[in-house]
């Protein structure tokens, strides 16, 4: 996603310039509402058996030479050996709290961040939702549209096809960097078809920069202040800007794991509103702008 929303952030300035952008009222910015918790499944226990089994053995009475007369020899009682005793061993806990799951799903991810530990498909792209640049809805509608057109849908998004074994395994997966689970809002895991389905749901964020990344950088892919505003530099006749955010809501990681820990599918997604407080193109000043979005990173046919 890096680069992604400046250059789409410039384009979105550049039209509203183009199309007059000078004569609009300030718009007023959307909330988002927060993320629900959901349940986690309770774990199971696995049961031990041990079986035992008992050996037999038989003896032939011995007799003596012919015309003897001494009683046949008597051996000893059969003695019984006890099968080796068999266990099954338990399958580990399923994870259960919200510490439980971010862990689990932490080693899933950072095995193959880390050590190249799988081959993959991944895909990003991009759906504009709202343009408030013009104060026209007609205006504004032309601008969403021209939009729409460099950015990537998902039917047109281009995939990247990582190979087990080589850094691009490592340099195309999203890993965990956080030391702990207090940026996530909420951990669920359901099991499902031998599988666990694992949600994240992590804290919005507004305006990361390279100085403080906080969260969402270490789990994954964001786009800094800093680079909307060199994106902005770029545009003909960009005179000022200022008071710029990037506001992260409602970021949520789905994810299928079998229960070894070895991932099958990995989704990352993330609504995005991008807000301009005050800039001036050419003659032309603009005022509480903004585009939201939402961006998605998925990644499908995990092999170890």
């Amino acid at each position: 996603m890096k680069g992604v929303l400046a250059v789409l952030a410039a384009l979105t300035l550049l039209c509203a310039s183009a199309c007059g952008g000078a004569r609009t009222e300030p718009t007023t910015e959307p909330t988002t509402a927060a993320p629900e918790t959901t349940a986690v499944p309770d774990t199971t226990a696995a049961e031990q058996t041990a079986e035992q089994t008992t050996g037999e053995q038989t003896t032939v009475p011995e007799t003596t030479e012919e015309q003897t007369t001494a009683a046949p020899e008597t051996t000893a009682a059969p003695e019984t050996t006890a099968a080796p005793e068999t266990t099954t061993e338990a399958p580990s806990a399923v994870p259960q709290s919200k510490a439980e799951i971010v862990s689990f799903f932490a080693a899933a991810v950072n095995d193959v961040k880390n050590n190249n530990a799988a081959s993959y498909d991944k895909v990003e792209y991009q759906k504009i939702h709202d343009v408030h640049m013009t104060g026209n809805a007609t205006t504004d509608n032309m601008i969403k549209n021209i939009i729409s057109g460099f950015a990537k849908d998902e039917n047109s998004a281009p995939h990247t096809a990582a190979q087990k074994g080589t850094p691009s395994s490592g340099e195309n997966m999203l890993g965990w960097g956080l030391a702990d689970d207090g940026a996530v809002v909420s951990a669920s895991l359901e099991e499902t078809g031998g599988n666990y389905m694992i949600t994240l749901v992590m804290a919005d964020e507004d305006t990361p920069d390279r100085a403080n990344p906080r969260h969402l950088e270490a789990v994954g892919s964001v786009t800094y202040r800093e680079e909307v505003e060199d994106a902005l530099r770029s545009v003909p006749q960009m005179n000022e800007f200022s008071d710029i955010h990037i506001i992260y809501t409602g970021y949520t990681i789905t994810a299928e794991l079998t229960p070894e820990g070895k991932l099958v599918s990995l989704r990352h997604h993330t609504d995005i509103e991008v807000t301009i407080g005050r800039l001036k193109v050419a003659f032309f000043t603009l005022e509480n702008k903004s585009v939201s979005m939402e961006n998605n990173v998925v990644f499908t046919g995990f092999a170890y």
